[in-house]
């Protein structure tokens, strides 16, 4: 059954692919680390850019169905801490990427960008505040300079799914958001402006 799963998560069969990436993500949730295999699988297939775009949403798509999984803080994300951090710094390295790569398309950015929302949102504590900060190389100020390339993107799903992105960096830094606030002002201009030039990004 998990080796079918692990094919089937890429199949070109729209039904069967959605079907496959939630019950794999359901599986990691029940199995937990009797399944090491299973998150490991993820991340390693994001070495391989012959799964770009569609892959890599798909691989998304899946580590988002486990991040809102009921058990995520309390049983998935301590013992496989690392593997998420590695995801999170997989996810600024795709959002960074000049928007002339074609590979990595706004929609792929988005399902990236919706996962880190999602991942800051239930489990915030991986974040950190300042780059002076180094247990983790995921902070707030490396996830902010990582979105000035898909800023320049004009797509509106990319568009919403920052604007959720930043927004939740506010709520749940709140205190702390004075830091990293200026940044964030900055890209809400420039959303002003992409709203004005392109009307649907409003």
């Amino acid at each position: 059954v998990k080796n079918s799963l692990k094919a089937n998560i890429f199949s070109d069969d729209t039904t069967i692919r959605d079907n496959c990436c939630k019950i794999y993500s359901f599986l990691i949730a029940t199995l937990t680390t009797n399944w090491q295999d299973g998150i490991d699988y993820i991340i390693n297939s994001f070495s391989n850019t012959d799964l770009l775009p569609n892959g890599f949403i798909n691989l998304f798509l899946i580590l988002r169905n486990i991040v809102n999984q009921i058990n995520f803080t309390n049983e998935i994300i301590e013992p496989f801490n690392q593997q998420f951090i590695q995801t999170l710094s997989i996810s600024l390295t795709i959002i960074s990427k000049e928007p002339t790569e074609e590979k990595y398309t706004s929609t792929l950015r988005s399902s990236c960008i919706n996962y880190m929302s999602d991942f800051i949102k239930i489990s915030p504590k991986v974040i950190k505040i300042s780059e002076d900060d180094t247990t983790s190389n995921i902070t707030i100020p490396s996830i902010l300079n990582s979105l000035s390339n898909s800023f320049q993107i004009y797509d509106v799903d990319l568009y919403t799914s920052i604007q959720l992105l930043l927004l939740n960096l506010i709520q749940n830094f709140y205190r702390q958001s004075p830091s990293f606030m200026e940044q964030i002002v900055n890209y809400m201009d420039s959303g002003i402006d992409l709203a004005t030039t392109h009307p649907k990004c409003s």
